[in-house]
């Protein structure tokens, strides 16, 4: 494809192509100028001779327009066309404007607005008014063909340019042969003698040579340039090696670092978990999209503060956190806006930037589904040990049943069926006391005497010690059990507000059926106990059913059902108090004070197994329950408390 460069061209080219765009230039402006000049003077001159023309007939017409005299108007006007055939129209007018004689095909007027001379098209009218001793007669309107006189003028101003045209174009030429003699020539030596030191040929010093000292004096100039840039060419060409071998390891190198870069950028972006770089002053200077996501502060401003990101009662597990100097790894456990159990994994560790400058590396997973997945696995590991322990205890009573079920078979088959034949020989002989004798009468209940005897020696007594045996063996299984497996505590770390919200869970079918309205309190700032979860979630989920229950018989439809959790000190002793409060239909107050014995219960066939159990969960930790109720129908308020540590 063909690109136009200006600068690729030679100096001669390119003097000559811009002293001839110059003169052509000086032409176009000289040809304008003189056309332009010479057509408007040409034109003044044709006025003038119309003018004249005009004034001159208009004279000889005075008489005839004095008198009107039409025929001699026509001789005049007919003279006039054969001196001047260019005319095309002529009309003569009274001194009241009115037409006396028109001639032509193109008939001016002379009446209307008056002007002097009009010239449209190379045809021009004239208009003369006749006044003669300052009274007006009349006027004539001439229209003339110009056209002749216009080509003779557009001639003229063509041999005008031609002669311009060509006395500009020899001086240009002149002044190109000066400047081709005088600059290009030289320049073009010059430009050889350049070649010669480009392409390292013998190069010839001699004035024949260069037509000037300054030609000569360049020359030497040049080679010693030239032997310059040889050593510094030897020079550049031992740094460009050198470079090179550098460069090469320097683009290694880089695109080891890029690589490296690329990779740590995208495990960084991909990271679910958050990853933050915190300076000697805990202010935030790297930060993953995961951050952004899990604190929002660090997408609203430029400079956060770490401990900023967590709540206020965290400040000095936090503070703790950055005052480690090598590996640290800590949890916080705290709440979120909405009340919701938050645990986090804080891993620290020292970024040595400089010998100035120190940064930490902050990695935050959330744990808090990994621990909700543990607490549930502890609790299914705990219920299925209780259920061993039920299997194991099922087992032996069962095959103690299994006996005492022969033995009973045995009782109905030897002793039962007897003693119902005994009944109904005994209701004949009453209905026939008086018909049967004395004697026999007296032998009958002889009989069933040694009968009864018979049954008591052969078919009751040994089943029935075997019965006896079964129970005391029953017994014995469930003491042994009892006794053999004390109570033992897995304690774990548990949200209060969350724990309590997954025991209502359970039960909130049978809320949302009712509409018992459900609150949740936590005081401030108990984000986190140690207690054995297993067993204090089933006791407050069969504490929360007895209250679901007690609010369901009393038929309210306004059920409330309150779930406390605060700190409260027992006997000088640190402790948490778990509450339940209910509208339901409360308890008598002289079933108060045995209300947590086995078998007891308020509701009418309840087992008393619930509260039972909840009264041996709390007092086996050290703790304490307790039972309130102003009465029937005035609800009731049960209060578990327990020891507890909170987590360092």
């Amino acid at each position: 494809m063909f690109k136009f460069s200006f600068r690729s061209w030679s100096v001669g080219t390119q003097t000559f192509w811009l002293m001839l765009g110059m003169s052509l230039l000086l032409v176009w402006l000289g040809a304008v100028t003189f056309s332009k000049a010479m057509y408007d003077s040409q034109l003044e001159q044709l006025q003038d001779e119309i003018n004249k023309r005009t004034a001159l007939f208009s004279t000889t017409l005075l008489d005839a327009l004095l008198s009107e005299d039409i025929p001699v108007l026509e001789t005049t006007l007919k003279g006039l066309v054969e001196i001047h055939p260019n005319l095309l129209g002529a009309e003569f007018c009274d001194y009241s404007h009115r037409p006396l004689l028109q001639w032509g095909e193109d008939v001016p007027g002379c009446s209307g607005d008056f002007t002097e001379n009009m010239t449209t098209e190379k045809v021009m009218t004239t208009q003369r008014k006749i006044v003669f001793e300052g009274e007006y007669f009349g006027a004539i309107a001439l229209r003339w063909n110009l056209n002749t006189q216009f080509k003779r003028l557009e001639a003229q101003i063509n041999e005008l340019v031609m002669w311009i045209l060509f006395a500009v174009l020899l001086l240009a030429f002149l002044l190109f042969v000066q400047v081709r003699a005088l600059v290009v020539l030289p320049i073009r030596k010059v430009d050889s003698y350049l070649h010669q030191v480009e392409s390292h040929s013998v190069i010839d010093h001699s004035a024949g040579s260069y037509s000037s000292k300054e030609l000569v004096h360049l020359s030497e100039g040049v080679e010693a340039l030239l032997q310059s840039m040889v050593a510094e060419a030897t020079l550049r060409i031992e740094r460009e090696e050198l470079l090179s071998t550098l460069e090469e390891k320097v683009v290694e190198r880089t695109e080891e670092l890029r690589r490296s870069n690329n990779q740590l950028s995208s495990i960084m972006e991909n990271m679910r978990d958050s990853i933050v770089v915190i300076d000697s002053n805990t202010h935030v200077v790297i930060n993953n999209p995961a951050a952004e996501s899990q604190f929002p502060q660090l997408g609203m401003t430029d400079l956060v503060s770490f401990p900023d990101l967590f709540p206020v009662e965290l400040s000095d597990p936090v503070g703790k956190i950055l005052s480690e100097d090598g590996l640290s790894i800590e949890t916080l456990f705290f709440s979120d806006d909405e009340g919701n159990k938050v645990l986090l994994e804080v891993t620290t560790t020292p970024l040595l930037v400089d010998d100035s400058t120190s940064q930490k590396l902050v990695l935050i997973r959330d744990v808090t589904k990994q621990h909700d997945l543990e607490e549930k696995e502890h609790m299914i590991a705990f219920q299925e040990g209780v259920a061993e322990m039920s299997a194991n205890i099922m087992h032996n009573i069962g095959n103690t049943l299994t006996s005492m079920s022969g033995d009973l078979i045995a009782i109905r088959k030897s002793a039962i069926r007897p003693l119902e034949q005994i009944g109904v020989l005994l209701e004949r002989l009453t209905e026939q006391r008086d018909e049967v004798l004395p004697e026999r009468t007296s032998g009958m209940l002889e009989g069933v005497i040694q009968v009864l005897q018979r049954v008591s020696r052969d078919g009751l007594s040994v089943p029935v010690e075997n019965v006896e045996t079964g129970i005391t063996s029953i017994s014995s299984v469930v003491r042994l059990q009892m006794h053999s497996s004390k109570p033992t505590f897995q304690v774990s770390r548990l949200h209060p507000e969350s724990f309590l919200k997954e025991v209502v869970a359970l039960v909130e079918p049978e809320i949302l059926r009712l509409g018992i309205d459900v609150k949740i309190e936590v005081a401030a700032g108990l984000n986190e106990v140690i207690l054995p979860r297993n067993q204090l979630f089933i006791t407050m989920l069969s504490l929360v059913k007895n209250g679901v229950e007690a609010i369901s018989a009393s038929h309210r439809e306004d059920g409330e059902l309150i779930l406390q959790a605060f700190l409260m000190d027992f006997e000088e002793a640190n402790g948490v108090c778990f509450s339940i409060k209910d509208n339901g239909i409360g308890v008598k107050s002289e079933d108060i004070g045995h209300i947590f014995n086995h078998g007891k219960s308020s509701k009418q066939g309840g087992s008393g197994n619930g509260l039972h159990a909840s009264a041996n969960f709390a007092k086996g930790f050290g703790g304490q329950i307790s039972l309130q109720s102003e009465g029937v129908d005035e609800g009731a308020l049960v209060e578990v408390w327990l020891p507890h540590q909170t987590a360092v």
